[in-house]
């Protein structure tokens, strides 16, 4: 014969329990006696700071070992909050409980100040608190109480602080040194032209005949102020697109013409050199592009002219165009394709995978030290990338050491299909619509955006579940729903403040920044592949995100905080890219896994 079941209790079959089945017997008095002791030792041990308010004084009840350290030593049980912190009545947190206890409505907010005398001594202290305040409901579901959860992050907050700060110092100290670089290379053109000038007219006998010698003299003068000059415009370039002062215009033409120019020009040197330059659609007008023609044939010259420094006797460069409908992980882009690209590739000596990135900081050179071979200052692909993404391309490299490299320009193209696209508009969705937007305001709303993040994660998966046709959906934990989404609306209000204070896509933090949100997109297109939903169901994620966003942002915002139209018009187009971005990895996903079954 079995033996008879005991009493079941909460942990024989806690789903049961939670669902209310009838086979869910009740828990012993003992089993909750010591579910409660192990749930209060949880609690006086937790490394946030807890406390339980009763009744509409919010009579302190309990506090937890690390509420007593944050806040000081003091008597708190039997008395209500006002006498135990009477310096923050005034700063509206007793404000904010009697609306809890009023509504039953909890409250969570982020980064939140506090000043408060922690050691009785007269003296204030500041700090910044993760708080939630939850309702207490008693038998018959009305307010009883407040639990009141803290989590203290001062030293993230004035660590964020200070970073910010000497992101400015670091953003003016850049504009000073771009200012003075321009100034100056502007001011050492004059002699060099003089120079050029004058030896123009000595070689053309104006002041008496010239001998043989001093020819050959002086056309070394002339190509030696020629080189001088274009190091010296190169200088100005970087000079001026760091500081904001170079433009693009968006047209559409074809690669052909822009390729046919920078071949033409370089010619000569890759005869010098002996290398043979191979144009497959040589006479062909190519494939379409929005941009700048002229800075595109700039961007050409300095890849081939890169290209035949480091390709030996003999070598091959080899020049493509194409396009893509959309571009590789690799390439910093915004708005969708399709893209067109040009590869510049060739034999040369290549460039090992740790040093690939640096090639596109200024001054850098493939070929250190006092013993290499090729002239140049190392602006070329500096000055590169920086046109590239200007047009709303970039400029990308793919090498190996000793098997040459292929430099790909990705510009913006046309759309080929549905309504027609022009230039100026396909121009606007590549560079993700953000030049121009030095607005007062922005700043503040990207603070209440960063400060409200909770409220719009709460607001966002309540609709997730409700609204996504994604099986097994409502069983999901909140944090799966959640994923990634405080460190993205984190992103999304930084750049927010970023863009008030540098007003330009050209901005390294917000380059930065967009890096960050991007990789945060990547990460969320393949958990939501991985836990089941769609392409659909993905993109209508962000759908909700974007109203839940805009509902924040126009509702809730403080009467003269900001520009909330013109920061919606930013957010939408952020989370339009993370949306684009976090599809592409999906898609990426999905290809992965079929593989790994097959």
């Amino acid at each position: 014969m079995r033996p008879r079941r005991e009493e079941q209790t909460m942990d024989d079959d806690p789903q049961a329990v939670h669902e209310g089945r009838r086979d869910a017997r009740p828990i012993t008095p003992a089993a909750a006696a010591g579910a409660y002791a192990a749930f209060r030792d949880v609690v006086l041990r937790a490394p946030a700071a807890i406390a339980i308010l009763r009744g509409p004084d919010h009579v302190m009840e309990f506090v937890n070992e690390m509420y007593r350290r944050v806040f000081g030593d003091r008597e708190y049980v039997g008395r209500p909050v006002r006498d135990v912190f009477p310096e923050v009545e005034s700063q509206g947190f007793v404000a904010l409980l009697d609306g809890v206890y009023r509504t039953g409505v909890p409250y969570a907010g982020t980064e939140i100040r506090l000043c408060w005398d922690r050691d009785g001594d007269g003296t204030e202290q500041e700090g910044f608190f993760n708080l939630v305040y939850q309702p207490i409901l008693d038998a018959e579901g009305r307010p009883d109480g407040v639990l009141a959860f803290a989590v203290d992050v001062t030293a993230l907050v004035r660590a964020r602080r200070e970073a910010e700060a000497l992101a400015r110092e670091l953003e003016q100290a850049n504009a000073a040194k771009s200012e003075f670089l321009a100034t100056m290379s502007h001011e050492i053109r004059t002699p060099i032209n003089a120079i050029v000038g004058y030896t123009d007219l000595l070689d053309l006998g104006i002041a008496g005949p010239v001998t043989e010698a001093q020819h050959a003299y002086l056309s070394r003068l002339r190509s030696s102020s020629a080189h001088l000059q274009t190091l010296v415009d190169d200088v100005l370039d970087l000079a001026r697109i760091d500081a904001g002062q170079a433009t693009v215009i968006h047209e559409q033409t074809h690669t052909g013409e822009a390729v046919a120019a920078a071949l033409a020009l370089v010619f000569p040197q890759a005869e010098a050199q002996g290398v043979r330059l191979v144009d497959p659609r040589s006479g062909e007008r190519g494939v379409p592009y929005v941009g700048d023609p002229q800075r595109v044939r700039q961007i050409l010259v300095n890849l081939l002219s890169n290209a035949i420094k480091f390709t030996p006797r003999g070598g091959v460069i080899t020049v493509e165009c194409g396009l893509a409908p959309e571009a590789p992980p690799a390439a910093r882009l915004a708005g969708g394709g399709p893209w067109a690209y040009v590869t510049v590739q060739d034999t040369g000596i290549g460039i090992a995978p740790e040093h690939q990135a640096a090639v596109f900081e200024p001054f850098h050179q493939v070929e250190a030290g006092r013993t290499r071979t090729t002239g140049g200052t190392g602006l070329g692909l500096a000055i590169s990338r920086r046109l590239a993404r200007l047009m709303g391309g970039d400029l990308t490299v793919a090498s190996q050491p000793g098997e040459g490299s292929t430099f790909t320009l990705w510009l913006p193209a046309p759309r080929v299909t549905g309504e027609p696209e022009s230039a100026r508009a396909r121009g606007a969705r590549a560079s993700g619509g953000f030049a121009g937007y030095r607005v007062h305001g922005l700043a503040e709303v990207g603070a209440h955006l960063r400060a409200n993040a909770e409220r719009v994660l709460d607001a966002f998966v309540v609709r997730l579940r409700s609204e996504l046709p994604v099986p097994e959906l409502a069983r999901l934990e909140r944090s799966l729903l959640e994923d990634h989404g405080t460190s993205m609306l984190t992103s999304l209000a930084e750049s927010l403040v970023i863009l008030e204070r540098t007003g330009g896509v050209e901005s390294r933090m917000l380059d930065d920044g967009g890096e960050i949100l991007r990789v945060i997109a990547q990460l969320h297109g393949r958990q939501r592949c991985r836990l089941g939903w769609t392409e659909a169901a993905l993109a209508r994620e962000y759908e909700i995100l974007d109203e839940e966003i805009a509902a924040l942002v126009r509702r809730q915002l403080p009467e003269d905080r900001g520009d909330a139209t013109t920061a919606l018009e930013v957010l939408r187009r952020l989370v339009s890219r993370a949306a684009t971005t976090s599809a592409r990895a999906f898609r990426q996903e999905v290809a992965r896994m079929a593989e790994a079954d097959g």
